[in-house]
C-alpha cells in the first residue's frame, strides 16, 4: 500500500496524530467523522483510498440495514468477524479460471492508499464473497452471484479479537465525495452501529420439497452406479421451497444468525434484492502465512443418538474417509508437514452431530487461499468421488440447481490469506420465499429411506438456525 500524504502512514500504521484534536465535551463521533472527511481527500488519487477510524462494537448485523444496498457478513469461528454495505469494487469471474481472477484481484489491493487513525487497529482490506458450485456459473434465482462475486465495500465493519472495532470507508480511485455529504453518510453509518436488536420472527411458514418417490428413484440410481463401479460416492442435494404470507424478515434472520453460538461460519450476502446466507459446519479452508487448515466432516446423525456407535458405522466411516484422503491428496504435495488426525472425532452441531477429522499443515511456498480452495472445491463431502464422474452424474440427476450452494464462500487479503467455509445450512432468500437445500453422502450401504430422513434433519437444523418454524 502507499503511504498517504500528511503524516499518516499506508499499510495500516500511522507516524503523527491527524490534524485536529478534540474539543472539549466533543463527542468521539464527530472526531471520527471529520477524521473520515479529512482521510477521504487525501491524495493522490491514483488507486482506491481506504480510510480506518475506531467505531462502537456492535453486532454485525447492525451495519446490514433495509435498503436493498450490497451487504455482507463473515465471521469465522476464531478468524475476521466482518460486515460490510455498498461496493467500492466489485470482481466477478466464471469458468476454470474464476479462483485465480479473483485471487489476482484480492492482490491489487496491495495498491490502494490507507489512511488509518491513531486509535484503531490495523486492519488488511478484503474481498468477500464467494463461488458457485459449478464453474459455468448460476441461473435462475442465483442470477445475480453469478459463477463468483466478490466485493470489497463502501463501508466494511470489524469486530477485532482485542474488543475493539473499526470502520473503513473505500473510496474508487475517481471518487471525491463532497464533505458534508460524506459526513452526513458517516453518521448514518455510525448511527446504524447503535440500533437496538430487533424481535425475532415467530411466524409459521410452509416447507415443501420434491416427492419422496422422486427421492428414492434418485438414490437408488446413484446406487446402481457405484454397484456398477464408475461411482464411489455421489452427495445429492434435497431442494426445500420456504413460502410464507408475508415477506421474510431476511434481517431478523441475521440477527438471529449472528447471535447463534453454534461455532458455524457465519454469512450473509445480498445481491440484487436477493440474501443468500446461513451458518456453515465445515472450513474448506484457512491460509494464514505459510500455515493452511481444512477439515473433513462427513458422516451425520441426529444428536442424542448413541455416539460410540454413530463413530464406528462402517457405512458412515466409509463415507468420511473418502473425504480425509480426497483433502489429504490434494494438500499434501504442497506441505513440508500435514498432520491429519488418526481416527474422527464426533462434533455436534445444533440438533446434528458429524465425523470430523482436522487436518492442518505448513505450506511449501506461496499458495495464496483462492489456489488451495480452487484445489479442494468440490471435496467428496459436498460432490462425490471420482469427482468429475460425480460431478458430471449430480448436473444430470439434481432438479434444481445448487447456485452458491455447497460452494466455497469468505474472504480473500491481498497477501493470500483467508477463509473459505462451505456454504451449507443456508437459505437464499427473496421475498416470500426462500429457498435451501440439504445434502446426503451416497455410498454403498445406504438407503433411500435413511438418507430422507437425513436430509429431513439436515432442512430442519437450517430452519432452526433462521428461526423458522415449519
Amino acid at each position: 500500500m502507499h503511504a498517504a500524504p500528511g503524516g499518516v502512514a499506508a499499510g495500516g500504521g500511522h507516524t503523527s496524530r491527524p490534524a485536529f484534536t478534540r474539543g472539549p465535551g466533543e463527542a468521539c463521533d464527530g472526531e471520527v467523522v471529520r477524521f473520515l472527511v479529512e482521510g477521504a481527500g487525501r491524495g493522490p488519487r491514483e488507486a482506491l483510498t481506504l480510510v480506518t477510524v475506531p467505531a462502537p462494537v456492535a453486532p454485525l448485523p447492525a451495519l446490514w440495514g433495509e435498503d436493498g444496498a450490497p451487504a455482507v457478513v463473515w465471521a469465522q469461528p476464531g478468524g475476521r468477524e466482518l460486515a460490510g454495505v455498498g461496493e467500492a469494487l466489485a470482481v466477478t469471474a466464471s469458468g476454470e479460471q474464476r479462483f485465480a481472477r479473483v485471487g489476482a484481484a484480492a492482490a491489487t489491493l496491495n495498491a490502494c492508499l490507507a489512511v488509518r487513525h491513531p486509535d484503531a487497529p490495523p486492519v488488511a482490506p478484503a474481498l468477500l464473497g464467494g463461488f458457485a458450485f459449478a464453474a459455468e456459473g448460476s441461473r435462475g434465482a442465483w442470477r445475480p452471484f453469478g459463477a463468483a462475486t466478490f466485493v470489497l465495500p463502501r463501508w466494511t465493519y470489524e469486530r477485532h479479537r482485542d474488543g475493539r472495532a473499526t470502520l473503513t470507508l473505500a473510496l474508487a480511485p475517481a471518487e471525491f465525495p463532497r464533505p458534508e455529504a460524506l459526513a452526513a453518510e458517516a453518521r448514518a453509518v455510525l448511527d446504524r452501529l447503535r440500533r437496538p436488536v430487533p424481535a425475532g420472527y415467530l411466524g409459521r411458514v410452509r416447507v415443501r420439497s420434491i416427492p419422496a418417490r422422486r427421492w428414492r428413484a434418485m438414490v437408488e440410481e446413484a446406487l446402481a452406479a457405484i454397484a456398477a463401479g464408475s461411482l464411489r460416492k455421489v452427495v445429492l442435494a434435497r431442494p426445500f421451497q420456504v413460502e410464507a404470507a408475508a415477506t421474510l424478515p431476511v434481517t431478523n434472520f441475521l440477527w438471529r444468525l449472528c447471535a447463534g453460538n453454534g461455532g458455524g461460519h457465519r454469512f450473509a450476502f445480498r445481491l440484487s434484492g436477493t440474501t443468500f446466507l446461513g451458518s456453515s459446519p465445515e472450513l474448506l479452508v484457512a491460509r494464514r502465512g505459510r500455515e493452511v487448515a481444512s477439515e473433513a466432516l462427513a458422516g451425520s446423525a441426529a444428536n442424542g443418538e448413541a455416539l460410540a456407535a454413530f463413530a464406528e458405522d462402517p457405512k458412515q466411516r466409509a463415507e468420511h474417509d473418502i473425504v480425509v484422503e480426497a483433502i489429504r491428496g490434494e494438500l499434501e504435495p504442497l506441505c513440508d508437514t500435514l498432520a491429519v488426525a488418526a481416527r474422527p472425532s464426533v462434533r455436534e452441531y445444533g440438533e446434528l452431530v458429524h465425523l470430523h477429522t482436522p487436518i492442518s499443515g505448513r505450506l511449501r511456498g506461496e499458495v495464496p487461499v483462492t489456489e488451495l480452495a480452487r484445489r479442494l472445491h468440490p471435496t467428496p463431502a459436498v460432490g462425490g468421488t471420482p469427482s468429475s464422474a460425480a460431478l458430471a452424474w449430480i448436473g444430470r440427476h439434481e432438479p434444481v440447481a445448487r447456485g452458491w450452494y455447497a460452494g466455497p464462500v469468505g474472504v480473500v487479503e491481498p497477501s493470500g490469506d483467508g477463509a473459505f467455509a462451505v456454504a451449507l445450512r443456508g437459505a437464499l432468500v427473496r421475498g416470500r420465499r426462500a429457498r435451501l437445500w440439504a445434502g446426503a453422502g451416497i455410498v454403498a450401504g445406504s438407503t433411500p429411506e435413511g438418507e430422507f430422513l437425513e436430509t429431513g434433519m439436515k432442512a430442519r437444523a437450517a430452519l432452526a438456525v433462521l428461526g423458522l418454524g415449519a
